[in-house]
Order: structure tokens, then sequence, then C-alpha cells
């Protein structure tokens, strides 16, 4: 499954690559992954969480097959209506849009992709992704506390 620029949302983040709360991996921000209060994974199954990506960059989430059974990738091509852990993705590859392009997003003052969706997640839990970016050879590991303060 890939979003790319022509699936983008737009919005600025102006802390977005300094907030505590926030996951950092070279071109890639995921805006409040490091903490979703159990509360929000209860009521709505997951949260809305941003993915931001450097220009010129392309990343893989990649759910490990343990998280799968627990969390999902609500982004990129989806069916209309409420989305079902079924209906989500195991990996999603964001290509941000070309260096020079306008992408209607910033972090920090600079240009971003920016990408809404949606992590599903059936019960609080810490959540790894792969982060495969570029053409690095080996995943970034990062994870994201669904419900789960202390993730490591």
């Amino acid at each position: 499954v890939v979003a790319d620029c022509s699936t983008r949302s737009m919005a600025d983040f102006p802390d977005a690559f300094a907030a505590p709360d926030s996951i950092v991996a070279g071109p890639l921000v995921i805006v409040r992954g490091r903490y979703t209060p159990p509360e929000t994974v209860a009521e709505f199954g997951g949260d809305k969480i941003p993915v931001l990506v450097a220009p010129g960059h392309r990343v893989t989430l990649q759910l490990t097959r343990d998280a799968h059974r627990v969390a999902a990738l609500a982004y990129g091509p989806l069916p209309q209506g409420e989305i079902e852990h079924r209906d989500a993705h195991r990996a999603v590859t964001f290509e941000a849009c070309k260096r020079g392009e306008e992408s209607g997003s910033r972090a920090g003052g600079n240009e971003v992709t920016f990408w809404m969706g949606f992590m599903l997640a059936r019960e609080p839990a810490c959540v790894p992704l792969y982060a495969w970016i570029d053409d690095e050879p080996v995943p970034r590991r990062v994870v994201l506390g669904m419900g789960v303060r202390r993730c490591e």
C-alpha cells in the first residue's frame, strides 16, 4: 500500500520534530506517537496519528507479525465508512513530495508531507513498527504507546 504526495493532507506542525511525544526517526515524524491514553484506545479502537516525512524521502512503516494481531495501520487506500482491523494494513509506504514541490505542510518551519490516518489497536499495547527509510539496508525500530505509557 502506498500513500504518496497526491494523497497527502495539509497542516502545520510547529514543534513536531522537537515535541517529547513525537517519534522521530531521520526524515520521519510520527506526531503524538509515543503515547495514546488507554481511554482513547478503549473508546475509539486506536487513535488518529499524523505521519510526516521530509521532502524526497520514502518511508515504509511495517508492523511486526505479533504486533499486527493487536494493531493495524489505517493509512492509504481504505474502504469508506468505519474501518475495522481486517480493512487496515500491516505495512504502508509513505512517499513524500519531491524537494521543491509544494506539499502544503510544514514542521518546525520546514516543508514536510503529511498524512492523517489512524492506528487501530484492539487493546492497550506497546506497538513496535519497523521504519524502512529510503534505501537503508536495516529498518529502524520505533514503538507506539497505544494505551501504555512506557514502551521500550
